[in-house]
């Protein structure tokens, strides 16, 4: 017997992985976005939001770490900066515990327009603190990536941004190594500095302003070789009809686990001792290239043995709802977050059966993402009169 729960509204959203072609994904890119207020933004607009989307969009596996986060957790709210910041500071003060709590694979760095402020110094010093910076994040990753942005000419009334600006490709051009790159990023190409345009005071980027810092960026990033440039999957389980498995015990809207936020609490059931399952009529037809499950842990905590962590579990597919052939089985998990390649299979129902044992008596399956082509148009059902 199963349970039918309520659909959310359809749409058709997207995911990101970086898949090999050997199986199992490699584990997210740690990106940090390191800066001033530019970087940091507000809650509800910033780069780096439209900057995770695109990464979705393009199945681009990116996860956004740093020392803070907005006040609503997302997949692109935490980063490294501060408004006001200066790149002194950040060298002296900030770096060395941003560096070893992020331990970021990528770091977008747009730093020194603050200091450009500062008439008493000089640019060639903003650019040695920035020698600085790159040298300490080294020290915790001597493979980074590092993408140094140019700021927009936002601010003609004081030279040193022009200068700043100047010397940032000789500062590439001397630090960059085979091991670890640095990518320049000129953030003033179209950037339209009129006050309305794409800044909201002259300075701070306005939504327009933000979508061209995010664009910046994500050419960067295809360059580096982090990402690609053109979308390839999507997340065909996104708000589809779910329905579990009947349990006295239950508890925990299993709908929570295909809204793409892993940041819910998902789909949470104590159980009896008994395989718990959960379907997916993804309402219409796909071929699915890899699955995606977000258990117990919190979001980023991706390797660390906790409880409530899912051990044993299958992956089942149909395209009638008649035949369900297995195509993932695991019987040892103990990570947060697990990627499953599969050979390109068609597929209009999924199901996820979760086996004992159970920890402390309870599951919890944060997300549940099958990723793949749609070979046909979703279905909608018909408004009712």
């Amino acid at each position: 017997m199963f349970i039918q729960r309520r659909v959310l509204p359809l749409f058709l959203g997207s995911v990101f992985c970086l898949s090999t072609m050997t199986g199992v994904c490699a584990a997210p890119i740690r990106v940090m976005a390191l800066g001033d207020s530019i970087t940091a933004g507000v809650p509800t607009q910033n780069y780096r939001m439209v900057l995770a989307e695109k990464a979705r969009q393009v199945a681009c596996d990116i996860d956004f770490v740093g020392e803070y986060y907005d006040l609503i957790p997302t997949a692109s709210s935490k980063h490294s900066a501060i408004w006001g910041v200066k790149a002194d500071a950040v060298d002296q003060v900030y770096i060395d515990g941003w560096a070893q709590q992020a331990k970021p694979d990528v770091v977008l760095t747009l730093l020194g327009g603050n200091d450009s402020y500062d008439n008493n110094k000089p640019a060639v010093n903003t650019i040695a603190d920035l020698r600085s910076i790159i040298a300490k994040m080294r020290n915790v990753n001597q493979n980074i990536k590092i993408l140094l942005g140019q700021y927009p000419d936002i601010n003609p009334a004081y030279p040193r941004f022009a200068e700043l600006k100047s010397l940032i490709p000789g500062l590439a051009a001397t630090e960059t190594t085979l091991q670890s790159p640095i990518v320049v990023v000129d953030h003033s190409v179209n950037y339209d500095v009129t006050i309305g345009a794409d800044t909201y005071d002259g300075v701070h980027p306005s939504v327009n302003g933000d979508r061209k810092y995010a664009n910046n960026w994500f050419k960067a990033l295809v360059n580096a070789g982090v990402c690609v440039s053109v979308p390839v999957l999507s997340n065909a389980t996104f708000n589809k009809p779910v329905s579990v498995s009947s349990s006295i015990y239950g508890y925990g809207d299993p709908v929570l686990a295909v809204n793409d936020i892993i940041n819910d609490a998902g789909w949470v059931r104590s159980t009896d001792g008994a395989p718990q399952i959960l379907e997916v009529d993804l309402q219409g037809s796909y071929r699915l290239s890899y699955f995606e499950l977000s258990h117990n842990l919190a979001v980023g905590a991706y390797d660390t043995p906790y409880l409530f962590n899912t051990k044993a579990y299958e992956i089942a597919v149909s395209t009638d709802g008649i035949n369900w052939p297995t195509v993932v089985t695991v019987t040892d998990n103990d990570k947060g977050k697990t990627t499953h390649k599969i050979p390109e299979t068609n597929a209009r129902y999924v199901r996820l059966t979760l086996n004992p044992p159970f920890d402390g008596g309870l599951i919890n399956i944060r997300e549940f993402r099958a990723i793949g082509l749609p070979l046909s148009m979703p279905f909608k059902a018909p408004l009712k009169k």
